[in-house]
């Protein structure tokens, strides 16, 4: 929802001054003969025995393993989820609340830091959900680590492009960063506008808990129908 209210604030802005994509053009066109490096994925090295041996066994048949791994991936939330509950509860919410997340900036941090060392911020972002299902965290912690994540994704990416030495691909990696970092500038500072987001969260949370079909039309309406008709509309 953050992301959300971020594309409803800045891409009227955008449509209006090109400002972002001027700024990020300028970017890339200042950076793209630095050099950049694509990273090594640690994690990538540490499943893909498991994914490989996991394709073996259902014959490299796409459809089943699609199907094993959301069954897998739902498996071990419910798993980590009971864990954290039976196992150092009290130990872990203590370390999370006197260190990682004692405040906003620093959560925010890690959020960064964490994101750019797996390189995806889908990744810290799932293994947040079974602590904040299982107390360990709460929701307001939560948010700006998730903002970090955010900013962190976008800084793998941009190491990649001007890799490159493409001026399209550094654009638009700026592009990416520059959303981010100016949503959280605009959002994050006013706490009536910064509360918005996660009042809407908690409002869809408890939809989707009593309607399970709500986070698949969720998933459809904003992933899908408004961007496919954004398209449309701007053309």
């Amino acid at each position: 929802m953050f992301n959300v209210a971020g594309v409803l604030v800045l891409l009227p802005l955008e449509i209006a001054t090109g400002a972002l994509s001027r700024l990020a053009a300028f970017l890339g066109t200042t950076f793209q003969d630095v050099g950049g490096m694509h990273l090594a994925n640690p994690l990538r090295w540490a499943t893909l025995p498991a994914i490989e041996g996991l394709a073996w066994l259902v014959r490299e048949q796409p459809v089943i393993l699609l199907i094993v791994a959301v069954g897998l991936t739902y498996g071990m939330l419910i798993s980590i989820v009971k864990l954290l509950r039976s196992l150092m509860l009290t130990r872990l919410e203590h370390f999370f609340d006197t260190h990682l997340f004692r405040t906003a900036a620093r959560a925010m941090l890690f959020g960064t830091l964490l994101t750019f060392a797996v390189q995806s911020s889908s990744i810290p972002t799932s293994l947040a959900i079974p602590l904040a299902a299982a107390g360990v965290l709460k929701l307001s912690q939560l948010y700006p680590f998730s903002l970090g994540a955010n900013v962190g994704t976008t800084l793998t990416a941009i190491l990649a492009a001007l890799a490159t030495a493409n001026p399209a691909a550094v654009a638009v990696a700026f592009a990416h960063l520059l959303f981010n970092v100016i949503s959280i500038l605009i959002i994050w500072p006013v706490p009536a506008v910064r509360r918005i987001p996660v009042s809407v969260a908690v409002g869809m949370g408890r939809w989707a808990y009593r309607r399970p079909i709500m986070p698949v039309a969720f998933i459809l309406l904003f992933y899908f129908a408004i961007p496919i008709s954004a398209v449309i509309l701007l053309h």
